[in-house]
């Protein structure tokens, strides 16, 4: 994830290199950093078991801007956005069948396709919110029932979840391409056998507009 963001972040620059003098598009990417990313609601026996902050995650996404319109009497744009997440490793512990948990250590990528409004507060400000369908892929490396660190002991399996994600966010325009980010995003995610939960990331980014 980490190569794959320094990668997209190069992207944008060529980008704005080879579109300098080229009229705006619709078209428009980007890339997020997060710096907290919590699972929601985790099984813990201990502390020691238990980290529901994810470490290293982000995003990149792409987009196509459909149109304006008036909302509140401010100017909203329309958008649709389809997305790549990644939300780093968890420990928790985790069911692994019915009435049988082990000390799990999770991670989650995915993507999504969503609805983004862009509601322009003041000039260059906007309140950005969005609402779509995602697909989380957990993959879990089980401990085993004595251990705490030998994750991949007792073996791994991996899990898809469909669902409705959402978010809100502000964008502050720095010139009529680039803009700066900062984001919360939840994605519904399935972690265990009946293990049913959701991240929440807060990220700061960049994006170019074509």
């Amino acid at each position: 994830m980490v190569s794959t963001l320094k990668l997209s972040c190069g992207l944008l620059l060529l980008a704005a290199f080879s579109a300098g003098a080229q009229e705006s598009s619709p078209y428009y990417v980007g890339a997020d950093v997060g710096f907290s990313s919590k699972y929601k609601d985790l099984r813990c026996w201990t502390d020691k078991d238990c980290d529901s902050h994810g470490d290293f995650s982000g995003r990149l996404y792409g987009g196509y801007t459909l149109g304006s319109n008036q909302l509140f009497g401010l100017r909203n744009t329309n958008s649709l956005e389809l997305s790549a997440f990644g939300f780093g490793h968890a420990r928790s512990v985790i069911q692994a069948a019915d009435d049988f948990y082990l000390n799990g250590k999770s991670k989650v990528y995915g993507g999504s396709l969503n609805y983004v409004s862009g509601l322009e507060l003041t000039q260059g400000l906007s309140l950005q919110s969005k609402v779509g369908l995602s697909l989380a892929r957990s993959s879990v490396q089980y401990a085993t029932m004595t251990g705490f660190d030998n994750y991949g002991a007792s073996g791994s399996v991996r899990h898809n979840r469909v669902g409705v994600n959402y978010g809100l966010g502000l964008s502050y325009a720095l010139d009529k391409n680039w803009s700066l980010h900062g984001d919360w995003l939840h994605v519904p995610v399935k972690l265990g056998a009946g293990d049913k939960t959701s991240v929440n990331m807060y990220s700061v980014g960049v994006g170019y507009g074509f």
